[in-house]
């Protein structure tokens, strides 16, 4: 006895519903990729478009090259003419970096960029990095703007290593700092606005924590122990020569502890909360003071670590030579803001299949998107964070069951499911 997939009809769909846009959902080892290809051969073979009218992304290289052996492999005519085989090595299946170089080669007047520009591999662009970093962390520890931040982020445990990772990591996503640019600008700090740490607060709190201590019967007491640990730093907190950096180190290095279950009623005379109370405020004070000068020193170094990243986007643009994500924005902001280069990148591309569609990736969602319809409202597709819809067919997956793979083009909405097991 023969049995039946079970599924036979959704992938007989896949097959041949050639203008409907398709979403399938299916586990790994279920045979997507072979769907995608039937569908691609289907397309071609029933003349609605050439190969080069599609555009079919996948997620790595190793599977683009696979994909363009199996359509290859598929396409090859029964009476061997080979000279009549579309040129599959020439068409765009390939990963989405190289889609969008490929997007940004065909139009890079328009994009901004200078012909035949470079991409530059991850180990190139760390390198240029390092050097860029280098040159912009020597003039900012030389700039006098820059030393207030500096001298109070240092004091409260800030490392150079820890700028560099945060150069780094803004420089991963200068487009979103650059959309954010008016709000970080907004945190770099004038010469006559920078607050100094003014212990005088914190000195009240504890001399009135101090004066409780009378109340206690046991010198081996650990809430009088840590009192006395807290009058300590007096003496660096009420020295009026002290510096910004001296006086906020003071002020970081005051003991804490959690006064919840420290001491023993019995020996303050019942008036225990009292003294909690009072060693609490101590901290809140100190707290508070340490927060507002952290917010404005970090808040300014934020600003010019921003203008690190934008500035070091720009300069790979205009020398032509692009990183990954450089390859994405561009190719994005390209389509969202020229009609006619979205036009032409429309015309050509009839079809858009995605393989393994990474629905957590917001700039694919809108490459792919924009490449099938003009609905985006800012940097998003007006279904949402997932691509496709309309009437570009497209066969996609991904290989982590239960999750949503895409077959299709523009929004979510509008897309039919159809479900594998």
């Amino acid at each position: 006895m023969r049995f039946g997939i079970s599924d036979e009809d959704s992938r007989e769909r896949i097959r041949t519903d050639l203008g409907s846009t398709l979403l399938v959902e299916a586990g790994a080892g279920t045979g997507k990729t072979t769907a995608l290809v039937g569908r691609i051969v289907a397309l071609i073979e029933s003349g609605q478009v050439t190969i080069h009218q599609i555009a079919a992304i996948t997620f790595t290289e190793a599977a683009a090259a696979e994909l363009r052996e199996r359509i290859r492999h598929q396409l090859t005519p029964c009476n061997g003419d080979h000279d009549e085989m579309p040129d599959v090595e020439a068409a765009a299946i390939c990963t989405l970096h190289a889609f969008a170089q490929r997007l940004l080669s065909e139009h890079c007047v328009a994009a901004g960029l200078p012909p035949g520009f470079e991409v530059l591999g991850e180990a190139a662009d760390d390198v240029e990095f390092d050097l860029r970093w280098s040159r912009f962390a020597d003039q900012l520890l030389g700039d006098p703007d820059a030393k207030p931040a500096l001298v109070r982020a240092l004091a409260l445990g800030l490392q150079h290593r820890h700028l560099a990772e945060l150069a780094r990591w803004l420089s991963d996503r200068w487009d979103q700092v650059l959309e954010a640019a008016p709000h970080l600008m907004s945190g770099k700090c004038g010469p006559q606005e920078w607050k100094d740490p003014d212990a005088t607060g914190v000195l009240e709190a504890l001399d009135a924590a101090e004066h409780l201590t009378r109340l206690c019967t046991e010198g081996a007491d650990r809430l009088l122990a840590h009192l006395s640990d807290l009058n300590k730093t007096r003496e660096s907190l009420c020295d009026p020569t002290a510096d910004t950096y001296t006086l906020l180190q003071a002020l970081v290095r005051m003991p804490y502890r959690s006064t919840g279950r420290l001491g023993n009623k019995d020996n303050w005379g019942g008036q225990i909360g009292d003294v909690r109370t009072a060693v609490e405020l101590v901290d809140e004070r100190r707290s508070t003071i340490i927060e507002e000068i952290r917010a404005q020193a970090f808040g300014d170094l934020i600003a010019r670590l921003a203008e690190f990243a934008t500035e070091g986007a720009e300069e790979r643009r205009l020398a032509g030579r692009l990183n990954f994500h450089d390859l994405l924005v561009r190719a994005r902001n390209l389509l969202r803001d020229d009609p006619e280069t979205r036009a032409a990148v429309q015309n050509r591309y009839q079809r858009v299949l995605i393989d393994e569609f990474q629905d957590t990736d917001p700039i694919q969602t809108d490459l792919a998107a924009l490449i099938t319809t003009d609905e985006l409202i800012g940097n998003q597709s007006v279904a949402g964070s997932q691509s496709v819809a309309g009437s570009q067919s497209v066969a996609g997956s991904q290989s982590v069951a239960g999750s949503q793979s895409v077959a299709g083009s523009q929004s979510v909405a509008g897309s039919q499911s159809v479900a594998g097991s």
